[in-house]
């Protein structure tokens, strides 16, 4: 079977972003690092919604790896560059 648990109306915070159909290509947004991986980095944007920013938009030039300026916690600023709501996911840079 399923179960699908949901948040109430009065649990979730006035402003919070809820879901990535919120946001549309091109929009600027703020973070925190949630994880890094060795093909990039997830931002945390509310406590519903993470992005994902691909090791090869970090940078303006190709990198081997994710540079070590990137730490957990560390707020970033970021621009949407995909939103895919049939995956529910978002893609950053």
């Amino acid at each position: 079977g399923f179960l699908t648990v949901t948040a109430r109306a009065s649990d979730i915070k006035d402003g919070s972003l809820v879901s990535v159909t919120e946001l549309l290509p091109g929009q600027l947004v703020t973070g925190h690092v949630s994880r890094i991986t060795d093909f990039g980095v997830f931002v945390k944007l509310s406590e519903y919604v993470t992005g994902l920013i691909y090791q090869r938009h970090l940078t303006d030039v190709p990198l081997a790896k994710v540079p070590k300026r990137y730490q957990v916690d560390a707020k970033v600023k970021c621009r949407v560059l995909k939103v895919m709501p049939e995956k529910r996911m978002l893609s950053l840079t």
